[in-house]
């Protein structure tokens, strides 16, 4: 089956689901399953359909399925989050949004959870965070939103054209040069990437995640002495926990001269850097 055909089944399957025509979204979705078998987004079709049907238990089967094949795939660990929610095991559903949010920080369903099951729990500091996270996101463009979820996913290209076209009419939109910015260090294309880092900070001085970034991009020069001013500019710019995380993961990338851009998503200072149950590893 063509590229053009799968995509047209999928619209179909999804225009089935939104009707709440699960089941038929369901077979609809297996059929074409068997043409493209490793396909992302048929097997997380399948498995949201299968969850709102009530088959929990092969919802959670297609689900690690579709983990072997798309380890980095946001929006699995969400569905298998909601997926635990659904039959009360709250502590399996707590670490599954972690690890969404970890690759895709603009799932706002997988934070609102976090916050909720993390509250619950009695780790008040992750859900106060996860909450600022939540207010973050919901004063977003869905632009902004919307390219900041499709870099998480992998479709670099489409986020680059979605903000660069938000950013001609919005010429001085903060996170939307940060997440081109980021796509920049994707694709290798590292003084675009500056360029925009610094236009940002210059914008928005007192941003710390901003700073963090144009510090840590900084970094990569091959110069000692502007590695070096770039950590005194992340220690200047960061506080609290929020610091010492970023800081101990910033001299981390000195040292071994990497590109941390590309990395997971820290809850304390929005970096990227790893979360390990609210810390940077």
């Amino acid at each position: 089956m063509s590229q053009s055909a799968t995509e047209a089944a999928l619209r179909r399957a999804r225009e089935l689901m939104k009707r709440g025509r699960f089941a038929d979204a369901l077979q609809s979705a297996t059929v074409l399953l068997a043409e493209v078998p490793e396909n992302r987004d048929v097997l997380y079709l399948i498995a949201t359909s299968q969850r709102y049907l009530g088959n929990i238990a092969e919802a959670l089967a297609t689900l690690d399925r579709l983990e072997e094949l798309h380890p980095s795939f946001g929006r699995l660990f969400q569905e298998r989050g909601h997926c635990h929610v659904a039959i009360r095991s709250s502590a399996a559903a707590l670490a599954a949004y972690r690890n969404a949010v970890t690759l895709n920080p603009a799932l706002i369903a997988s934070w609102r959870a976090r916050a909720e099951l993390s509250r619950a729990a009695g780790h008040v500091e992750e859900s106060e965070l996860a909450t600022l996270q939540i207010a973050h996101l919901e004063g977003l463009p869905p632009a902004v939103l919307t390219g900041s979820d499709m870099l998480a996913e992998g479709n670099v290209l489409d986020a680059e054209r979605l903000l660069r076209s938000f950013l001609q009419r919005h010429e001085r939109h903060v996170e939307a040069m940060r997440l081109l910015a980021r796509i920049g260090y994707r694709l290798d294309v590292l003084d675009d990437a500056e360029f925009l880092l610094e236009s940002a900070a210059l914008f928005a001085p007192d941003n710390h995640v901003v700073r963090y970034d144009y510090a840590v991009s900084r970094a990569l020069d091959p110069a000692p002495a502007q590695a070096s001013h770039a950590w005194i500019v992340c220690v200047r710019a960061l506080w609290g926990k929020a610091r010492r995380t970023c800081c101990a993961r910033f001299g981390a990338c000195i040292r071994r001269r990497t590109k941390p851009m590309g990395g997971g998503y820290c809850l304390f200072c929005t970096g990227p850097c790893r979360p390990v149950h609210g810390a940077c590893a």
